[in-house]
Formats: C-alpha cells, structure tokens, sequence
C-alpha cells in the first residue's frame, strides 16, 4: 500500500481588518501571505516582513513602509503612490505595471526587482540600489536618482532601461557605466557628473539635458539627440558620436580626444576651450560653431562645413581641412595646419 504524500500548505490568506490587527499586536512576519487586492490606503505597516508574498492589486497609497521586506514579493498592479518606503526591500520582487508616482524609496534596495511599465514618475530614489533591475519602458519622469546606482563590475546583467522615460529627471551623481540607455528619453535630466562610460546611447533624447563634469568615455551614442545639452567639462574621449544632433551644446572645456563626430550636427555649438585631438569630424556641420582656443589638433576634418566658424586662438596643428567649407570662418591668432598662426 502507497504511504499518502502530504498535501502541500496552501498560502495564509488575510484580509487588510485582520492583516492591520495582527500587525497593531505586535505581529511583524507576514512571510508568503497571500495578500491580494486588499484596502490598506494610509496604513502604518513600518519594519513589516512580506518577503514572498503576493500583494498584487493591493492598495497601499500613503501607506507608511519604511524598512519594510518585500523580498520575492509580488506586487503587479499594486497602488503605491504617495508611500513611505525609505529603505525598503524590493530585491527581485515584481512590480510590473504598478503605481509608485509620488513615493519615497531614498536608500531602497530594488537589486533584480522588476519595474517594466511601472509609474515611477516625482519618485524619490535617492541613493538606490537599482542593480540589475528592470525598468524597461518605465515612467520616471521628474524622478530624483541622484546617488542611485544602476551598475556592478562584479554582476553579468546590470540595470535595464531601454526605452524608459526620465525626462526632468535628478540623476546627479548616479552611476550608469555600461548601461543600455537605447531609446531612452532623458530631457532635460540632471546628469551633472554621471559615470556613463561605455554607456549605449543610441537613439536616445537627451536634449537640454545637463551632463556637465560628465564621464562620457567610449560611449556608442550614434544618432544620440543631445541638442541644447550642457556638456561643459565633460569626458568624452573616444565616444561615437556619429551623426549626433549637438545643435547649440555646451561643450565648452570638453575632452573629445579621438571622438567619432562624423555628419554630427554641431550647428551654433560652443566647443571653446575643448580639447578635440584627433577627433574625426569628416562632414560635419560646424557652422557658426565657437572653436575660441579650442585643440583640434591632428583632428580630421576633411569636407566639414565651418561656415561662420570661430577659430580665433584655436590649434589646428596637423590638421586635415582638404575640402572643408571655410565661408566666412574667423581665424585671429589661429595656429593652422602647418604651423603658422593665421589673422594676426
């Protein structure tokens, strides 16, 4: 005779009246609960454990969460504008398509949470882990991530953000080296001293952005849209910028030491100051672009259009200018191709 398998537990379910007396007794571990659609508008659940639980469709808008363990939990669809999470923990739990508008998750965990299609719009992610989580096609606009990081040398997949929204975003700080910023709408974002290096910028908007002091090294931002952006003093060495819409950029003191800026669109951009050695600039629309004391030394510049241009005290030692369009260019103390200094 077959000795019976035990059945197994089926999941503790609660409604929000008993979930909230438990909790005012004293009852802190709600592990594996099954917790769903459930009213809890404005509770006070601080230092809860809900890791594994299912909270999905439940309603915790003004809820205070501080420190709360949603570990593994699942919470697609759930209500969470205008809550207190600071210092929550979100590590791989899901939260696919919920409401977190408003919120406040400074110093949160969310390491391989997913948040694909999740309204994080005015949130506060100041100084979040968000290693390797999902945030696909996410809503941030006017979110504040500064200090937040996205990256780990030590992890294989890191952050995903391809097609997020963080227009008016606060990104201060935040660390997103190698991450995959495809399609991503970052208008008028405060970028100012990101590490985005190695970052894949292709297609993405970044215009009026500021990515002042920014670290922009060996990024592929082909076709990237950074018109209006402010890149004073930013590091952009060896970055692809082919192609690029720059029209009216600050780059006022940037490095773009060997940098792909082929067919880019430099049009009124102002690159005083910046160091462009060995840059490719070959077709590139740079009329009425500020060059003053600017190092294009060795740079290539074969067939660009430097119409109106100001090169006055620029070094443009070694330099390939063969068939470039120099209508109207003002050279005052320039140091040309071959050495000698121009409009004295």
């Amino acid at each position: 005779m077959k000795s019976s398998q035990p059945l197994p537990e089926k999941p503790l379910a609660l409604d929000g009246k008993t979930l909230l007396q438990r909790y005012q007794s004293g009852d802190r571990t709600f592990k594996s609960f099954t917790l769903r659609n459930l009213d809890l508008i404005g509770a006070d659940l601080i230092g809860a454990d809900f890791s594994g639980a299912n909270l999905s469709g439940t309603n915790l808008c003004l809820a205070y969460l501080n420190r709360v363990n949603f570990r593994d939990s699942h919470l697609v669809c759930c209500q969470l504008s205008g809550a207190t999470l600071n210092q929550a923990n979100f590590s791989k739990a899901n939260l696919r398509d919920s409401n977190l508008h408003g919120a406040s998750l400074q110093g949160a965990v969310l390491f391989g949470a997913d948040l694909g299609l999740a309204d994080l719009s005015d949130v506060n992610l100041i100084d979040a882990d968000l290693r390797a989580a999902n945030l696909c096609n996410a809503n941030l606009t006017g979110a504040c991530l500064r200090g937040a990081n996205f990256r780990e040398e030590s992890l294989v997949d890191n952050t995903m953000l391809q097609g997020a929204i963080l227009d008016n975003a606060d990104l201060q700080g935040a660390n997103l080296k190698g991450a995959n910023l495809d399609r991503v709408s970052l208008k008028n974002a405060n970028l100012a001293h990101a590490n985005l290096n190695g970052a894949f910028l292709k297609g993405a908007h970044l215009e009026g952005a500021n990515l002042q002091g920014a670290i922009l090294s060996d990024i592929n931002g082909s076709n990237v849209n950074l018109s209006h952006a402010n890149l004073h003093d930013a590091k952009l060495e060896r970055a692809n910028l082919e192609r690029a819409e720059l029209f009216k950029a600050n780059l006022t003191g940037a490095i773009l030491a060997d940098a792909k800026l082929g067919y880019a669109n430099l049009r009124e951009a102002d690159l005083s100051t910046a160091k462009l050695t060995r840059a490719d600039l070959n077709h590139a629309y740079l009329q009425l672009a500020n060059f003053t004391e600017s190092a294009l030394i060795k740079a290539y510049l074969a067939r660009a259009d430097l119409s109106g241009a100001n090169l006055s005290r620029a070094n443009l030692f070694g330099a390939e200018l063969s068939s470039a369009t120099v209508f109207r260019v003002i050279f005052a103390e320039t140091t040309m191709p071959d050495g000698r200094i121009a409009g004295i």
